[in-house]
């Protein structure tokens, strides 16, 4: 046995190997050292190897999901061997193949995957600088091809793809940190071997036909994936749909980091349960919320699309009880794609059977309620027919609760087979047959306290105790004697016996040959079950975007090919959420790809800038979409790319620090520019020196102005910058409207047409819990700073305040002003004596008296 171990184990070096020994799965060597702490089992021993000890460890095999999911999230790959026949008294250890490697890219069964998110398996082929990617999400059997020639539009692709294993030629590093690669060989990325594996898997070799004979790189990639499939499943892949290359779509461009900015699927501090998506996904079924991320992570750019996706929308959002009809309905739509994976692949429980008849019975019904609704209600109707009779066998020939396994038998419904009937008759006649036979032996025999009885080890016998076990007839042959009874066994129970349990075997094979003709016939129709699934996915995407709008009061927006953007009422889609109905503060924009497509915004931390500024990017996003947006109404032009530069944060791993990870992203986004792109910039400069700072924000504005047809939001505390607009007149000053009373800052959150003057720093500062001796010391200092550029500015010397008031700053008397302001505050006149009140007051008065007159009139 360990020689065969042995043998296998070197043909899958690098897996572990999990070895059948019949109701486990053993590992041994330096894979069971590995495997027994990530699974948390027990490290035994088994035997010995040149004197030493063979280090064992194992799991049961009914629970091996639950294991192997453990090995997979720790990085390893497995190698599944299974016994090949049974062991019925077989001389030598019985024959055992791997039928299968699991890889993070080749899951599917159900408890190793995420429901909402797919997984998929991605070839890239690079020759140069061009490239070609092809993505397959084996748990479902769809494809995605795409080539480029940049290394930004590459980490574009793969953040958006997001695939869980990456296969390479030799030599080439991972674009991704942390991804699992692997490299299948150099020979499989081959247009030739795609066409050879299409031909063998898919019975289409014709690379013209698929469009692939234009794009080798796409080709390359797509053989090495088939003929990695080919190294690690060993199995039919009659599910794989073709890999159709299809002329790069036409969608919004948003780059890694932008995605990463506006927190779709997690937040900047690594939370996903602030992610957007946490808000906007209220899909029913899995296939719909995997469709959903796609849809949001593909936005369109084609105005046709993305208007029958709205009138889709709009048809469900009036229509409030057909839309919840709808939705109660998908509910009883279970995971189709994934569950036809498993049934082709073998792979499938008997639940599975039982989900797809459910799934499929409730098609009819769904496509009834969508009534006489057209544009993309019609693709979805026509996708949905054809799987009634299916749907019919399935539901007839499956149990309402089936067992988790079906090696025991019980999924097949009574009635559903005469010849399954016939044979479970036999067997469940059995029991009143031993009732019958346990009397009369009594009676024959006399023993009272006979007994007939059964175990797996010893089969059927009759127990008899030790003080009667005198009495046996000379038939009865005795099987095993106790401390306090004997068994023993007769000719007719031993008849019996085989015929019952040949029978019980009978009805087993019977009952998997059944299951196998099913399984057939699911195979048969994987092409209509697999429309049907996305059909079924598009539904619930649009009746998700219609609940979302009548839920939050998202309005449909207007698409236009024009250039201005016009949003009345904007909200962000998460802040919103956070806080109570009816609080979050709204905000309108008004831009102009011509005459006013540079917005200024300037006002103090914690004012709401960068909420504000994210919120018009998910508007413009979600618009994309074809999703409803949270806006009182929106008019928002095609955008053909969306940028955003937010926050401050090092990429230590790459030697990068905040200031560099901050010009490298702003970088990215000037050499990408093009017209229609929408700009959001979050603070640039303020990594570095002060001079340096507004240097290369007053640069990169300057350069934001002269882009054409590019709308940007710039946020800064620069004040300085607020001059652009008197020598640009695309620019425009807007800032976050902010009052003071009774010494205390109160943020309204609301944005105007005006440049702000002060920066509130130490407002935030207090508000943050600083110490009140260091606020009050800071105080000090900035009146110090503010005084210093003053008189640096009478004398002719550069000067640099920020957000000081650009007429008051001038006048000497403003420090005074503000000097005696602040002495007001701080007064404590509860603890002060009459005679100290008085001496304060007459100090505050005289100088008071020293200011100018010009300032008491002001």
């Amino acid at each position: 046995m360990m020689r065969q171990y042995l043998r296998i184990k070197s043909e899958y070096a690098d897996c572990i190997l999990f070895y059948r020994m019949g109701d486990f799965y053993e590992m041994f060597h330096e894979d069971a050292e590995i495997a027994a702490p990530i699974l948390d089992i027990a490290l035994t021993k088994r035997g010995k190897s040149n004197g030493r000890d063979i280090p064992m460890a194992g799991v049961p095999w009914h629970q091996a999901e639950n294991y192997l999911a453990r090995l997979v999230a720790a990085g390893k790959r497995v190698a599944i061997c299974e016994q090949m026949e049974p062991p019925d008294g077989k001389k030598g250890p019985v024959d055992r193949q791997v039928l299968r490697v699991l890889t993070p890219g080749t899951l599917t069964e159900a408890s190793l995957l995420d429901s909402s998110r797919a997984a998929p398996l991605l070839g890239l082929y690079r020759d140069g600088t061009r490239w070609g990617v092809a993505s397959l999400d084996l748990a479902s059997g769809q494809w995605r091809l795409q080539e480029g020639e940049s290394d930004s539009a590459l980490e574009e692709c793969l953040a958006v793809l997001a695939p869980a294993e990456v296969l390479l030629q030799r030599g080439d590093n991972p674009p991704l940190a942390n991804l699992p690669a692997q490299y299948p060989g150099d020979w499989s990325f081959s247009p030739d071997v795609a066409a050879e594996r299409m031909a063998t898997v898919m019975g289409v070799g014709d690379r013209k036909a698929l469009n692939l004979d234009a794009h080798p790189h796409v080709a390359a990639a797509i053989g090495a994936v088939l003929a990695y499939l080919e190294q690690t499943q060993k199995c039919e892949l009659a599910h794989l749909q073709l890999p159709v290359f299809h002329e790069q779509e036409s969608g919004m461009q948003i780059d890694v980091r932008t995605r990463r900015n506006l927190e779709l699927h997690q937040s900047l501090a690594g939370d996903k349960r602030s992610g957007l998506i946490s808000v906007l996904d209220q899909s029913v079924t899995p296939m719909g919320a995997r469709l959903l991320l796609d849809w949001l992570d593909h936005p369109l750019i084609d105005l046709d699309m993305i208007r029958r996706r709205q009138e889709a929308v709009q048809s469900l959002v009036d229509d409030l009880e057909a839309r919840e009809d709808v939705r109660h309905m998908l509910k009883q739509v279970r995971d189709i794609e994934r569950m036809l994976t498993r049934m082709v692949l073998k792979r499938a429980l008997p639940r599975d059977y039982r989900g797809l008849a459910e799934s499929l019975a409730a098609l009819p019904d769904i496509k009834s309620l969508l009534g006489q609704r057209s544009g993309l209600f019609a693709g979805i109707k026509a996708d949905m027919e054809g799987l009634d009779a299916l749907a019919d066998r399935l539901t007839a020939a499956v149990v309402d609760t089936p067992p988790a396994y079906d090696r025991d038998g019980g999924v097949i419904r009574e009635g559903f087979d005469t010849e399954l009937d016939r044979l479970r008759a036999l067997s469940a006649d059995a029991t009143e047959w031993l009732r019958q036979y346990e009397q009369d032996e009594r009676k024959r025999t006399g023993i009272t306290n006979l007994r007939v009885k059964y175990n797996k080890v010893f089969g059927y016998f009759i127990e008899v105790s030790k003080g009667q076990a005198d009495k046996a007839p000379t038939d009865y042959a005795r099987k095993q004697t106790l401390v306090n009874a004997e068994r023993f066994m007769t000719d007719r129970l031993h008849g019996f016996e085989r015929e019952v349990l040949e029978a019980r075997q009978s009805a087993l094979e019977r009952e998997h040959a059944l299951i196998e003709e099913l399984r057939l016939a699911v195979a048969a129709e994987a092409a209509p079950i697999q429309k049907a699934a996305q059909a079924v996915a598009r539904l619930d995407v649009l009746t998700c975007f219609a609940e979302i709008a009548h839920r939050h009061a998202y309005v449909r927006p207007e698409i236009h090919e024009g250039r201005a953007l016009a949003i009345t009422g904007g909200r962000h889609p998460m802040v919103e959420q956070c806080l109570e109905p009816g609080s979050f503060v709204t905000n309108d924009t008004t831009m102009h790809m011509r005459d006013r497509r540079f917005m200024l915004l300037t006002g103090p931390n914690m004012g709401g800038k960068s909420t504000y500024m994210r919120q018009v990017a998910w508007i413009v996003w979600l618009a994309h979409a074809g999703c409803f947006v949270p806006a009182e109404s929106a008019s928002i032009p095609l955008t053909s790319r969306l940028f955003t530069r937010i926050g401050a944060g090092d990429d230590l791993a790459a030697g990068r620090s905040t200031f560099m990870t901050e010009m490298v992203e702003t970088a990215a986004i000037l050499h990408q520019l093009e017209p229609r792109s929408l700009v959001i910039i979050d603070e640039i400069g303020r990594g570095t020196s002060t001079w340096d700072g507004l240097a290369i924000a007053w640069a990169v504005a300057e350069r934001l102005i002269a882009a054409q047809d590019v709308l940007s939001l710039f946020a800064t505390h620069y004040h300085e910058l607020t001059s652009l607009p008197d020598s640009h007149d695309a620019a425009f000053n807007a800032s976050v409207v902010v009052r003071e009373h009774d010494g205390e800052v109160i943020f309204l959150h609301r944005i105007r047409d005006n440049a702000s003057d002060r920066s509130y720093g130490i407002a935030v500062a207090k508000l943050a819990g600083l110490p009140r001796d260091v606020v009050a010391r800071a105080r000090e200092h900035l009146f110090h700073l503010e005084h210093e550029a003053e008189q640096r500015a009478e004398s002719g010397k550069p000067q640099l305040g920020l957000f000081s008031r650009p007429q008051e700053a001038t006048r000497a008397s403003a420090p005074q002003l503000r000097a005696l302001l602040q002495q007001l505050r701080e007064i404590d006149t509860a603890g002060m004596r009459p005679i100290d009140a008085l001496v304060e007051l007459d100090h505050l008065a005289r100088q008071a008296n020293a200011l100018p007159q010009e300032d008491d009139a002001h």
